[in-house]
């Protein structure tokens, strides 16, 4: 990721792979408001991808989600998180 919080679709090709596949994924992300696309102008067009404030959320929820999986079943840690997340969701609301 760059130091702006953006990357390309280079950046992208290391770990997805096939540009159209990159191409189909972002697209998606875009029509769901996870991501915003830019481009920059100078020399090469290059298509820039970064966070939206709903992404950025969403992010942090996939953070929260795979340390509840680490867990393994501790319940009344499980509990708290829940209820966290259950408070801050309704805030956005």
């Amino acid at each position: 990721v760059a130091e702006k919080g953006t990357v390309t679709q280079t950046d992208l090709k290391e770990c997805i792979g096939d540009q159209g596949r990159i191409r189909r994924l972002m697209e998606v992300l875009e029509a769901q408001g996870l991501i915003e696309v830019s481009y920059t102008t100078k020399g090469k067009l290059i298509m820039l991808y970064s966070l939206t404030d709903k992404g950025k959320l969403w992010q942090k929820l996939a953070r929260v989600q795979r340390y509840l999986e680490n867990e393994q079943g501790d319940s009344e840690k499980i509990q708290q998180v829940s209820a966290k997340l259950d408070q801050i969701l309704a805030e956005l609301r």
